[in-house]
């Protein structure tokens, strides 16, 4: 049942995005964030590396279509965080990689949201949004293009019909593959949290 309840509510969602009633551009700051990077051996070696990124700075844009109480947004953004630490595994190191050479984590994501909001005809509005994206990480030596799911609580106050400010926070969890050597790569764990605020625009 489940399996075919989803390619309904997939029809549902895009029949509402071609007849959208709302369309909104936006854009936005993210800070007071945490970029948690966990690079994995084989088998039964467990966490290599643990690598913590924090505070968080970056912006985001994003293109969102609703109608009713329902919406998608696709949205891309750009994060960076310096290093603020480094657990390595007692047993277990890749040779190749010194902790002390680790850069800042610089994260690129284009995701695909679907929204909720049962406060649409409202000023104040409180939408929810889950999606699945894309994230492209630069935090050498681990550097991984991989999937991710998301998902995002917001306040949105318009200040006029057309115009609104919002925030929130946002979270990504995503997976990948990084290459050591040229015949090594090692499974890589992401997580990223974040405060964001911005302003929007209704067309």
């Amino acid at each position: 049942m489940k399996t075919r309840l989803f390619p309904v509510l997939v029809a549902l969602f895009f029949a509402v995005g071609m007849n959208a009633q709302v369309k909104n551009i936006g854009a936005g700051a993210a800070f007071f964030g945490d970029i948690r990077l966990a690079v994995q051996g084989a088998e039964d070696h467990g966490n290599l590396y643990v690598c913590s990124y924090r505070p968080v700075l970056g912006g985001t844009a994003y293109y969102e279509m609703s109608s009713g109480s329902a919406s998608h947004m696709f949205e891309i953004d750009y994060l960076t965080a310096p290093l603020a630490g480094v657990k390595e595994s007692e047993k277990y190191y890749i040779k190749e990689w010194e902790s002390v050479d680790f850069q800042p984590a610089k994260v690129i994501t284009g995701f695909y949201y679907i929204g909720i909001n049962n406060r649409s005809a409202q000023r104040f509005q409180l939408p929810f949004y889950f999606g699945v994206g894309l994230s492209y990480n630069d935090a050498a030596p681990i550097k991984f293009m991989g999937f991710a799911v998301g998902a995002k609580l917001r306040a949105r106050f318009y200040i006029t019909d057309r115009i609104g400010i919002w925030g929130g926070g946002s979270a990504k969890f995503g997976y990948g593959e990084t290459q050591v050597t040229a015949d090594m790569s090692k499974s890589v764990y992401q997580r990223v949290l974040a405060l964001e605020a911005g302003i929007t625009f209704s067309l």
